[in-house]
């Protein structure tokens, strides 16, 4: 006679009772970073740093638990690392830093998002992920008007007789950080300057002296575009007109070319020996707030007249 045996039957959760999956506990996390304000005394320098904790459950007390981050994208500024896991208390710490140089090119209103997914396994083949997100907010940068040597001192006529000298004053009511040509964050200032003189190099077309001349600026905020106008002093007896060739937008320095004119027929009334001070300022505005004024001289000197008897 055939022996009987029993036969036990286990339930699905009754043989994964020693091997439960691990599972993150909490929503997503979520920090923010922004950028120092323009010309604060650690600005390009600071290091944001921001911090947290993950903490999961696992019934298997026995499990070792790894932790690993994947950047959700790319060209992510910073660095977003992970800690040890803590096996006992089942939880692991995350930090971020970025440098504050790093984030020049933000403009301000700009934020761009950095999401980091973080997984714990338990070693066994069970898994569960959480994402982190950093969010970056830029803040405005000045324009800046590069200074070099030949945007120092531009003569049109006679170098021997050129001046060096500037327009300190910024004129207008303008809101936001203005700043004069150069003189960024406290730097040293940068002129702009040329000459005519009466009787030559005429249009006869319209009977004007004129001249011209560039400068480069920079904006560290790359996604800004900039407005550019002119003012005059009071008295001047020409005008100057400033054109924007090529945009300080994305990566690269900007140009303005601007352009003197006077009706010669004005200067007639200076001799040899006088000259006349003409003085303007550029004003260049990235529509954030940020405001640069660029100095430019224009002397006029006078010729000898031919005595009519």
């Amino acid at each position: 006679m055939a022996q009987s045996k029993k036969v036990k039957t286990l339930t699905f959760d009754q043989l994964c009772a020693s091997n439960k999956p691990v599972d993150i506990l909490g929503p997503p996390q979520s920090v923010s970073v922004k950028e120092r304000p323009d010309c604060a005394s650690d600005e390009n320098t600071f290091v944001h740093t921001r911090t947290g904790t993950i903490r999961f459950a696992d019934p298997d007390a026995g499990d070792t638990h790894k932790a690993t981050v994947t950047s959700l994208g790319s060209g992510f500024l910073g660095n977003f690392e992970l800690g040890s896991v803590n096996q006992s208390s089942n939880k692991v710490g995350w930090s971020f830093s970025v440098s504050d140089g790093l984030l020049d090119s933000l403009q301000e209103g700009q934020t761009i998002l950095q999401n980091y997914k973080v997984t714990v396994n338990d070693g066994h083949g069970h898994k569960d992920s959480i994402v982190v997100t950093v969010k970056i907010a830029g803040t405005n940068d000045v324009p800046v008007v590069i200074c070099t040597n030949d945007e120092v001192e531009e003569d049109f006529s006679r170098s021997s007789q050129s001046e060096g000298e500037g327009d300190d004053d910024d004129e207008g009511d303008d809101e936001g950080d203005d700043h004069e040509g150069g003189g960024h964050c406290g730097e040293g200032k940068c002129y702009q300057s040329g000459s005519v003189i009466e009787d030559q190099n005429v249009d006869q077309s319209t009977n004007t002296l004129s001249g011209n001349g560039s400068f480069k600026f920079d904006d560290a905020d790359l996604l800004d575009t900039h407005l550019i106008s002119v003012v005059s002093n009071a008295g001047n007896l020409g005008t100057l007109t400033a054109t924007l060739t090529d945009p300080a937008t994305g990566v690269g320095d900007g140009t303005i070319v601007w352009t003197y004119t006077v009706n010669n027929d004005l200067v007639q009334y200076l001799d040899d020996s006088d000259h006349k001070t003409e003085q303007f300022s550029i004003r260049i505005d990235d529509q954030h707030g940020g405001v640069v004024f660029q100095p430019v001289t224009v002397t006029i000197y006078g010729a000898e007249d031919e005595i009519i008897s």
